[in-house]
């Protein structure tokens, strides 16, 4: 089906056919940039307001979210006590969606939140505080790194990894530092990640359990991350697990990551995959070539300078070869 009009969307917003409201709410988003605005909106509060379909409500939440429509936070405040869960839930997201940073009222009112029974409802408070807050979140994110739950304390791995990113915290340095050996393997696998990134000495286990496959990664992100970092930091235990994801079986693999372990593993020392990391920069098709830069660039070895330079000859690598010796002379300086 083609997207809706506005016209077609406003119309639809007050069909009586719950699963046509459905739809055209999740159509609204679309038209938030455009004149239909001032139309779309007040549709919105009033499913907001009036609907007793908890399911339409939590549509009109995240379609408010991710239309940026931060008119409509007078409206979400009062949804924090609503009698059910999923609208609190979705009303913490919004929050931290489309309220100022800074703003203080909306931070009071989630604060109590972070307390909250659910685990789903502070895993929302946590998120949206850390969205709002930034810095100013850091006793909060500490005080979170004994949560029982485990997805919240995967979460908190991430936040205190940025929170770090946003300037030097003793406080939540040592949090981070602190679910390096958390009891969940994921939890573990992530902190480490989130360490290692940032230059803070950590254990590795989770790391090359990533890299075997051994964990389910929470985000796609992480099973890349760790293969870079196995040979940015020259993580030895992971050496065999990248040479099957590099080379697969009788050398062909299918990996989504068998360029990055290839890279990871040339950063190694390992003789084959430093000759195919070689040859492929020379005769490769376009996407090996600029995937093994890519790769280079997050690996970092000092050792592929050489390699670097000579893409640089190439018309077609010199933009991509240089963002990769940019990377080396940061890595390395």
């Amino acid at each position: 089906m083609l997207p809706r009009s506005l016209e077609a969307t406003c119309r639809d917003l007050a069909d009586p056919n719950r699963k046509v409201r459905l739809s055209a709410v999740r159509d609204a988003p679309r038209h938030s940039d455009s004149e239909g605005r001032e139309r779309i909106l007040p549709l919105l509060i009033r499913i907001l307001d009036e609907s007793t379909d908890s399911g339409l409500r939590v549509a009109v939440l995240v379609a408010l979210a991710d239309g940026g429509m931060h008119e409509a936070i007078g409206n979400i405040l009062p949804l924090l006590t609503d009698g059910d869960l999923d609208v609190r839930r979705y009303a913490l997201l919004a929050l931290g969606e489309l309220a100022e940073e800074g703003d203080s009222l909306v931070l009071s009112k989630i604060a109590p939140f972070l307390g909250a029974t659910d685990p789903r409802v502070r895993y929302q408070a946590l998120s949206a505080t850390f969205a709002l807050a930034g810095t100013g979140a850091s006793a909060a994110l500490c005080s979170a790194k004994d949560d029982a739950d485990a997805r919240i304390r995967e979460l908190l791995a991430r936040l205190l990894g940025e929170l770090l990113d946003l300037g030097n915290d003793e406080a939540a340095r040592a949090a981070l530092h602190s679910l390096t050996g958390d009891e969940h393997p994921l939890v573990r696998a992530v902190a480490q990640l989130m360490c290692l990134e940032r230059g803070i000495d950590a254990p590795t286990d989770g790391v090359v359990a990533l890299v075997a496959r051994a964990l389910r990664p929470g985000e796609p992100r992480d099973e890349q991350l760790a293969i870079e970092l196995s040979g940015r930091l020259r993580i030895r235990p992971a050496e065999p697990a990248l040479t099957r994801r590099a080379f697969g079986i009788l050398g062909l693999s299918a990996d989504p990551f068998r360029f990055h372990a290839r890279v990871a593993l040339a950063a190694l020392g390992h003789a084959a995959a430093v000759r195919s990391v070689e040859r492929g920069l020379r005769r490769g098709n376009r996407l090996e070539r600029f995937a093994l830069l890519s790769a280079m660039a997050e690996v970092r070895a000092r050792a592929f300078a050489p390699l670097i330079e000579a893409a640089q000859l190439d018309p077609e690598l010199r933009e991509s070869a240089e963002e990769a010796l940019l990377a080396l002379e940061r890595e390395n300086s």
